[in-house]
This record gives structure tokens, sequence and C-alpha cells, in this order.
């Protein structure tokens, strides 16, 4: 029975790696630097210090630049599996081809799979050299009958060497081809190159399926606005690019591979007695999910109000005279910041921007300032940024 072949993707969101970056992340003239940045802001104590010391370490953004926000990082699990099962067959060479249907890859990062390299252990080598050397002297003329003084050297030499050795029984190649990510698998000998490959890759949308919006970042927040000296607490809008995909992003999957099948000797384990025929096998799939609908969401966070003339609870900002965007922080951490600013300083204009609510006019939104006689309860909630 010469078995069949199957191959299959799980995907998951890459888990980043970058830690926050603090003050310990710093050189020691850019920590000089920045101790004296943060003294400028003419903390109230030492304990404000600290406390402004050990937060983490924001990158600046520039208004007017877009942010990048389409490309979706992932982990692919990319398995090639037998479907009938015969111990003695085994797979030599597979070639899978992984292009998305309805996006596309910029690149690939790192493959690996379990084989590889074959750990053989530790060689160790301990190589001695030892000499010993006796001399005896006589003193005296020629015809003295004296005794003889005798003396003795002795050295010797230890050298000691460990080899990790490692023999390579796999060839792994991955190339980017086109848009499509194609991965290679080369077995040595007595290896089935049945399991899983691991795979990092960045995906992004076509052009088509990208919504241009407006994020923004609250600066200020910790000042006191009853210091005149203190910058003003402000709100910046930041243009932003990012994936609009209705559905999941999907792939089409293309297995080539050869068979090493059996077809008598296979009653030892020995290979060399083996009668063989190569065949050539594949498989194809479609539709495989490699981000699913939600994970293309870049996740967004802004307030609402309980107590706002309409339906639509979002608060808005209109950062300029004729253009309005659903207030939208990046961060959860800073949408509160945020709210607990208004909290302690309720006001419905900040620096240039005017905080409005949306009221819906037969069928035609217009929108008003947001009011605190009426005493909406705002909390924070997941926001969809607008443009």
């Amino acid at each position: 029975m010469v078995p069949g072949v199957g191959v299959s993707i799980s995907s998951a969101a890459t888990k980043p790696d970058a830690k926050p970056t603090t003050f310990k992340d710093l050189s020691e003239r850019a920590l000089a630097s920045y101790v004296n940045a943060l003294l400028a802001l003419k903390p109230a104590s030492a304990e404000e210090l600290r406390k402004n010391l050990a937060a983490p370490i924001k990158s600046s953004k520039k208004e007017g630049l877009i942010e990048d926000l389409t490309t979706m990082e992932r982990t692919l699990a990319v398995t090639v599996a037998k479907t009938d099962f015969n111990p003695v067959d085994r797979l030599v060479f597979t070639r899978i081809e992984i292009a998305l249907d309805n996006a596309e890859f910029t690149n690939w990062t790192a493959a690996k799979t379990e084989y590889e390299t074959y750990d053989l252990g530790t060689l160790k080598s301990e190589r001695s050299l030892s000499f010993e050397a006796t001399a005896d002297i006589m003193t005296g003329g020629p015809n003295a009958v004296l005794p003889k003084v005798g003396t003795k050297t002795t050295a010797a030499s230890t050298r000691n060497e460990e080899l990790a050795a490692k023999q390579r029984v796999e060839i792994l190649t991955t190339e980017f081809n086109s848009g499509k990510i194609i991965v290679t698998r080369q077995g040595e000998m007595g290896i089935d190159l049945t399991g899983t490959t691991l795979l990092d890759v960045a995906v992004v949308p076509k052009l088509t399926q990208i919504n241009h919006t407006i994020r923004f970042t609250a600066d200020g927040l910790e000042t006191d606005p009853k210091k005149k000296d203190e910058p003003a607490v402000s709100l910046t809008p930041h243009p932003t690019a990012e994936p609009n995909i209705k559905g999941p992003i999907t792939a089409t999957v293309t297995l080539s591979c050869r068979l090493r099948h059996i077809t008598a000797g296979d009653a030892t384990l020995e290979e060399k007695d083996d009668i063989v025929d190569f065949k050539k096998c594949g498989a194809t799939v479609t539709g495989v999910v490699i981000v699913p609908a939600r994970d293309d969401r870049v996740p967004a966070w802004g307030l609402v109000g309980y107590g706002l003339p309409s339906d639509d609870k979002q608060v808005y900002a209109r950062y300029t005279s004729t253009k309005v965007a659903a207030l939208c922080f990046s961060s959860y951490e800073e949408a509160d910041a945020f709210l607990d600013y208004l909290e302690a300083h309720p006001t419905n204009k900040i620096g240039a921007t005017e905080l409005v609510a949306v009221k819906i006019v037969a069928g035609t939104p217009s929108y008003e300032q947001l009011s605190f006689k009426s005493a909406p309860k705002l909390q924070v909630e997941s926001c969809i940024p607008g443009g």
C-alpha cells in the first residue's frame, strides 16, 4: 500500500519580544540627557522624579507622518503527514508553496524544523607526553677511580580536547518568490520528512484593503494646569494606515513531494536490501486561514458617554474647523489616563481640539460640544478610528 500525503497550516500571532524601553536601556550619555529633561519638568518631589524615571519611554510621533499599522506578524506551523500509515515508507523531499488569496507576504524572518542537525554527543580526546632522562657524570682524570654523580630529569604535558559533534540530517531552504513563500526540505538517509516546519512571516493587505484613519495622542497629562510655566495639555491627531479586510486572510497551499516506497526487502531494518520505487506525491489545500477575521484589526480605545444626546455614545474630536474623528487612542492606558484628566479637569476644549458628541437630525449627523453639565458617565471602551 502506498501512503497518501496531506498538508496543513495553523497560524498564531507572533509574540512580540520587544519590552518597553526604560532608563535602564539607555547609554550613559543618553541617560544623563534624559534625567536633565525630567528635571526640567520641575518634579514636585524626589518620589515624583523616581516615578517619571521608571516609566516606559515612548517614541514620539511626528505630526503629519502616516503611521503604518498594516503589517501583521504571524508564526505558521506547516505540517506534512502521511494519510495512511506504512512505517517502511518515508518522504525524502518536500516542497510547500504558500500563496495568499487576499493579501500579500512582505518577507519571512525564520524557519526551523525538529531535525536539521542531530546531536552525536561529545567527542573527547586526551593526549599526554612524558620524558625522563638520566645522565652519569664522571669527575677526575682519565685514570682516576671515582664515584659517579647522577642527574635525572622528567618532563610531562597533557592536552584535553572536547568537540560537540553534530551531523546535518536535513537541508531546509526557504525562498520568497513573486509574493509566494516556498519551503523546501531534503532529508538524509533514514529521515522521514513528515513533521512540522515553523515559519515567521509578515502579512500586509493589498492597497485596496487599507483604511486611512486618525488616532490621537494626549500630551502633558501629568502637568498642573494652574502653573503657567508648564506646557499645556494637547490632543494631537496622527494619520494612520490600517487593514480593512472583509473576512479572514486565506491562502492556497500546494505540496509537492517524493516518496521512497518499499516494494520488497522490508523484512529487516537495514535499507541496503530494500527494493525501492520513488514515487511523486502531492496535495493542494485551499481556504487555509492565515489571519482570522478579528486578528487583522489593530486595537484602539476611546471614550463613550452614557447620557449623550444620541444612540452613538462615542466621544469625537473636532481637530480642525472641518474635520471630526472618533477620539481613539492606540492603548487602553492612554485612553484611561486622558479620562482621569477629564474627570479632574472637566473641559470640552483641549488646546485647539474640541470634544464633541454626534447628533443625528433627519438622517444627517451634526456635532455639538460635549457638555459636562448633564454629567454624562464617561468610560473607556474599544473604539473604531475614523478618517
